[in-house]
């Protein structure tokens, strides 16, 4: 005669499962089969009951783990959150550098049982910093100077108000540079942030400062708009002119060339079709990006600096919403993009 064989399972539920420190949470074990135990809280302590129950001290986050006469296999683990007493947040670069010009989300951790409204005000004392996004709870920016950065949640709650401050290091890092050359010979730099992952740059972008290191200038010295080799092949001014006349600089990226003219700045197929208008006045400089992956294109005006995503569209429309002031240098006669990351 066969005997069926029947299924053990070892599991557990905790309540409350969002339990403040000081408070008891009662561990019921829910296994179907096994015989001895070993209750693992995650703190060091540990328990040898059927069910049992158990006060976490500290705030944190804990695995608990149950295990059945004393076999590896025969266990159930699950992570349990202990909230302060106090209202707190947290940062999701706690055990990170936090640098400029990366988002750091600050989340609040109040323990709230009855589910009163809570209403929070954010600030930030020490450092430069912009606002992300901002909802219930949550505070994302990112940060534009260097130094401690004092970051203060003010709660207020069913008739009570809490302050909490933590203290952050906030570091520098490296970016790529757009290079500018102004009327007056002065050089200038403007770092940009490039993100790898999603192949784009950050809608961030340093202050402008002076450029100090030679390969800058160097680039900037060589750089010019009436000839450039593009897949393979170099384009002239005076080839570009037979097709699109009115040109007296150019930039090629995407298979586009980028022109500006004595009253614009225009985007074109290479075969001179499907002429679009990007800016209605004079522009003294432009330059392509096709080398970082970020694939923009930038322009000087008399007044400012500005960007945009190449266009890939075989029409050359594109969405005017996409332009980006870069800056307000006046007066820039040459860009470049120096891809080196620099402090």
């Amino acid at each position: 005669m066969l005997m069926g064989c029947k299924k053990v399972t070892i599991d557990f539920t905790m309540s409350p499962t969002n339990p403040r420190a000081g408070e008891t949470v009662t561990f019921t074990n829910t296994s179907t089969g096994g015989s001895t135990w070993i209750w693992r809280f995650g703190d060091a302590m540990v328990s040898s009951a059927r069910s049992t129950t158990h006060v976490y001290r500290a705030p944190g986050t804990y695995v608990v783990t149950l295990k059945a006469d004393s076999l590896d296999k025969q266990i159930a683990s699950h992570t349990i959150t202990v909230r302060d007493t106090v209202p707190t947040f947290v940062s999701d670069h706690d055990t990170l550098d936090i640098a400029i010009f990366n988002d750091i989300t600050f989340t609040a951790e109040v323990y709230n049982p009855n589910y009163y409204v809570p209403n929070y005000t954010w600030s930030i004392e020490g450092v430069g910093y912009q606002v992300a996004d901002s909802t219930t709870g949550v505070f994302k920016v990112y940060f534009t100077t260097t130094g401690q950065a004092r970051v203060k949640m003010h709660l207020e709650m069913h008739g009570k108000q809490w302050d909490t401050t933590r203290v952050y290091e906030v570091k520098d890092r490296q970016g790529q540079a757009l290079l500018m050359l102004n009327k007056q010979g002065e050089y200038r730099r403007q770092r940009l942030f490039f993100n790898i992952l999603k192949k784009e740059t950050q809608e961030r972008a340093e202050d402008v400062s002076n450029l100090s290191y030679a390969e800058g200038k160097a680039l900037l010295d060589a750089e010019q708009d009436t000839i450039q080799q593009y897949n393979g092949r170099v384009f002239k001014l005076s080839e570009l002119q037979t097709i699109l006349p009115t040109m007296v600089g150019f930039k090629i990226g995407r298979n586009k060339v980028y022109f500006r003219t004595t009253d614009g700045f225009y985007v074109a197929n290479l075969n001179g079709e499907h002429v679009e208008p990007i800016c209605g006045e004079p522009v003294s400089a432009v330059y392509t990006d096709v080398v970082t992956g970020a694939e923009r294109v930038y322009w000087a005006t008399s007044s400012a600096v500005y960007q945009m995503p190449l266009i890939g569209q075989p029409d050359n429309k594109f969405d005017i919403d996409k332009i980006e002031l870069m800056n307000v240098e006046a007066e820039v006669v040459r860009l470049a993009l120096d891809t080196t990351l620099r402090y």
